[in-house]
Protein backbone atom coordinates (compact mmCIF):
# COMPACT_ATOMS: atom_id res chain seq x y z
CA UNK A 1 0.00 0.00 0.00
CA UNK A 2 0.63 3.42 -0.36
CA UNK A 3 2.25 5.55 2.37
CA UNK A 4 0.67 9.27 1.93
CA UNK A 5 3.00 9.85 5.38
CA UNK A 6 6.09 9.43 4.04
CA UNK A 7 5.36 8.87 1.11
CA UNK A 8 6.84 5.05 0.34
CA UNK A 9 5.37 1.82 -1.46
CA UNK A 10 5.51 -0.71 0.57
CA UNK A 11 5.43 -3.09 -2.01
CA UNK A 12 3.84 -6.20 -0.42
CA UNK A 13 7.19 -7.17 1.54
CA UNK A 14 7.48 -8.31 5.22
CA UNK A 15 6.12 -4.88 6.97
CA UNK A 16 6.26 -3.25 10.62
CA UNK A 17 4.42 -0.05 10.84
CA UNK A 18 6.04 3.30 9.70
CA UNK A 19 7.51 5.09 12.50
CA UNK A 20 7.80 8.55 11.16
CA UNK A 21 3.95 9.29 11.19
CA UNK A 22 1.89 6.85 13.54
CA UNK A 23 -1.67 8.71 12.50
CA UNK A 24 -0.90 7.13 9.00
CA UNK A 25 -0.45 3.82 10.11
CA UNK A 26 0.49 2.51 7.01
CA UNK A 27 3.27 -0.15 6.72
CA UNK A 28 6.73 -0.45 5.40
CA UNK A 29 9.03 -3.62 4.17
CA UNK A 30 11.56 -4.78 7.45
CA UNK A 31 14.60 -4.75 5.64
CA UNK A 32 14.19 -1.19 3.35
CA UNK A 33 14.45 2.31 5.03
CA UNK A 34 11.31 3.89 6.00
CA UNK A 35 12.37 7.90 5.92
CA UNK A 36 15.96 9.79 4.75
CA UNK A 37 15.95 12.90 2.73
CA UNK A 38 14.72 11.39 -0.21
CA UNK A 39 11.53 9.87 0.94
CA UNK A 40 9.32 12.74 -0.45
CA UNK A 41 10.86 12.21 -3.85
CA UNK A 42 9.43 8.11 -3.74
CA UNK A 43 6.42 7.78 -6.15
CA UNK A 44 3.70 4.84 -5.77
CA UNK A 45 3.14 2.94 -8.61
CA UNK A 46 -0.71 4.07 -7.60
CA UNK A 47 0.38 7.61 -9.28
CA UNK A 48 -1.57 7.11 -12.33
CA UNK A 49 -0.92 8.60 -16.08
CA UNK A 50 -4.88 8.03 -16.18
CA UNK A 51 -6.20 10.70 -13.68
CA UNK A 52 -8.83 12.48 -15.68
CA UNK A 53 -9.38 15.55 -13.33
CA UNK A 54 -8.22 17.71 -10.81
CA UNK A 55 -11.43 16.40 -8.50
CA UNK A 56 -10.04 12.74 -8.99
CA UNK A 57 -6.79 13.86 -8.27
CA UNK A 58 -7.81 15.44 -5.14
CA UNK A 59 -10.01 12.53 -3.20
CA UNK A 60 -8.63 11.63 -0.04
CA UNK A 61 -8.42 11.79 3.88
CA UNK A 62 -10.33 13.54 6.45
CA UNK A 63 -7.84 14.03 9.18
CA UNK A 64 -7.70 17.51 11.08
CA UNK A 65 -4.69 20.04 9.42
CA UNK A 66 -1.86 21.17 10.83
CA UNK A 67 0.54 23.74 9.31
CA UNK A 68 4.24 23.01 10.27
CA UNK A 69 5.84 22.80 6.78
CA UNK A 70 7.48 25.25 4.95
CA UNK A 71 6.82 26.08 1.86
CA UNK A 72 8.73 27.97 -0.66
CA UNK A 73 6.89 30.85 -2.12
CA UNK A 74 4.58 29.61 -5.64
CA UNK A 75 6.96 32.41 -7.36
CA UNK A 76 10.14 34.43 -7.13
CA UNK A 77 9.47 35.98 -3.58
CA UNK A 78 10.13 39.58 -4.84
CA UNK A 79 7.30 38.91 -7.49
CA UNK A 80 4.99 37.01 -4.36
CA UNK A 81 5.37 40.26 -2.30
CA UNK A 82 4.66 42.37 -4.92
CA UNK A 83 1.69 41.25 -6.70
CA UNK A 84 -1.83 41.60 -6.17
CA UNK A 85 -3.08 39.06 -3.81
CA UNK A 86 -7.25 37.78 -3.29
CA UNK A 87 -7.50 35.21 -0.71
CA UNK A 88 -10.16 33.47 -1.40
CA UNK A 89 -11.68 29.75 0.76
CA UNK A 90 -9.87 27.55 -1.26
CA UNK A 91 -6.78 29.86 -2.30
CA UNK A 92 -5.27 32.34 -2.99
CA UNK A 93 -5.93 34.27 -6.47
CA UNK A 94 -2.54 35.91 -7.56
CA UNK A 95 -2.52 38.37 -10.23
CA UNK A 96 0.67 38.59 -12.44
CA UNK A 97 2.04 39.02 -15.84
CA UNK A 98 0.77 36.12 -18.14
CA UNK A 99 3.71 34.04 -18.83
CA UNK A 100 5.48 34.76 -15.30
CA UNK A 101 6.89 31.48 -14.28
CA UNK A 102 5.32 29.57 -11.22
CA UNK A 103 7.49 26.89 -8.75
CA UNK A 104 7.04 23.68 -6.84
CA UNK A 105 6.34 25.34 -3.57
CA UNK A 106 7.97 21.38 -2.16
CA UNK A 107 9.41 18.51 -3.77
CA UNK A 108 7.04 16.14 -4.42
CA UNK A 109 4.66 13.73 -7.40
CA UNK A 110 2.84 15.21 -9.67
CA UNK A 111 -0.62 13.48 -9.69
CA UNK A 112 -2.26 15.91 -12.10
CA UNK A 113 -1.14 17.62 -14.54
CA UNK A 114 -4.06 18.69 -17.35
CA UNK A 115 -6.70 21.29 -18.17
CA UNK A 116 -10.23 21.50 -16.48
CA UNK A 117 -12.80 23.80 -18.23
CA UNK A 118 -12.98 25.75 -14.70
CA UNK A 119 -9.31 25.79 -13.53
CA UNK A 120 -7.47 25.64 -16.70
CA UNK A 121 -4.50 24.72 -17.35
CA UNK A 122 -3.74 23.07 -13.93
CA UNK A 123 -0.56 20.78 -11.78
CA UNK A 124 -1.45 19.25 -9.19
CA UNK A 125 1.29 17.70 -6.70
CA UNK A 126 1.36 15.15 -3.84
CA UNK A 127 4.36 16.10 -1.03
CA UNK A 128 5.17 14.20 2.13
CA UNK A 129 2.81 14.23 5.19
CA UNK A 130 -0.37 14.38 3.31
CA UNK A 131 0.30 17.59 1.98
CA UNK A 132 -0.85 18.69 -1.39
CA UNK A 133 -0.42 21.95 -3.66
CA UNK A 134 -2.47 22.96 -6.28
CA UNK A 135 -1.62 25.72 -9.16
CA UNK A 136 -4.17 26.66 -11.69
CA UNK A 137 -4.73 29.06 -14.86
CA UNK A 138 -1.35 28.45 -16.44
CA UNK A 139 -0.57 29.46 -19.90
CA UNK A 140 1.40 26.67 -19.96
CA UNK A 141 2.56 23.71 -17.92
CA UNK A 142 6.02 22.22 -17.83
CA UNK A 143 5.76 18.73 -16.05
CA UNK A 144 3.44 15.74 -16.82
CA UNK A 145 1.26 13.08 -14.44
CA UNK A 146 3.72 11.12 -12.64
CA UNK A 147 7.05 12.96 -12.69
CA UNK A 148 8.90 13.90 -9.69
CA UNK A 149 9.56 17.81 -8.39
CA UNK A 150 12.18 19.46 -6.66
CA UNK A 151 10.91 22.36 -4.56
CA UNK A 152 11.68 25.65 -6.50
CA UNK A 153 11.44 23.24 -9.41
CA UNK A 154 9.66 25.65 -12.55
CA UNK A 155 6.43 23.92 -13.53
CA UNK A 156 4.91 26.34 -15.84
CA UNK A 157 3.75 30.22 -16.87
CA UNK A 158 0.61 31.91 -15.41
CA UNK A 159 -2.14 32.65 -17.56
CA UNK A 160 -5.79 32.92 -18.13
CA UNK A 161 -7.17 29.47 -18.66
CA UNK A 162 -10.00 28.14 -17.37
CA UNK A 163 -12.28 30.86 -16.15
CA UNK A 164 -9.73 32.99 -15.11
CA UNK A 165 -10.71 36.48 -15.75
CA UNK A 166 -7.41 38.06 -16.01
CA UNK A 167 -3.76 36.72 -15.94
CA UNK A 168 -3.21 34.65 -12.98
CA UNK A 169 -2.04 31.93 -10.58
CA UNK A 170 -4.11 30.22 -8.43
CA UNK A 171 -2.51 28.49 -5.34
CA UNK A 172 -4.78 25.62 -3.39
CA UNK A 173 -2.65 24.31 -0.41
CA UNK A 174 -4.05 21.09 1.24
CA UNK A 175 -3.32 18.81 4.50
CA UNK A 176 -5.32 15.62 4.49
CA UNK A 177 -7.46 16.87 2.43
CA UNK A 178 -8.67 19.62 4.43
CA UNK A 179 -7.92 23.50 2.57
CA UNK A 180 -5.29 25.15 4.23
CA UNK A 181 -5.57 28.98 3.85
CA UNK A 182 -1.72 30.14 2.09
CA UNK A 183 -2.27 33.69 4.22
CA UNK A 184 -1.41 30.83 7.21
CA UNK A 185 1.73 29.82 5.22
CA UNK A 186 2.91 33.02 4.01
CA UNK A 187 2.74 35.26 6.71
CA UNK A 188 4.27 38.72 5.04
Amino acid sequence: MFCGGCARDDGGAPVEICPGRAKHQMTHSVNEPTHNEDAQMRVSSDISKSTTSPADALKSHTETPVISAKFAYPLEKSIYAGASKVFTTDGVLITIPKGTPFIAIESGAVIYAGSDPELGNTVIIRHANEWISVYSHASTVSVSTGSLVKKGQILGKSGQTGKAKRPQLHLEIRHNNHIISPKNIYRE
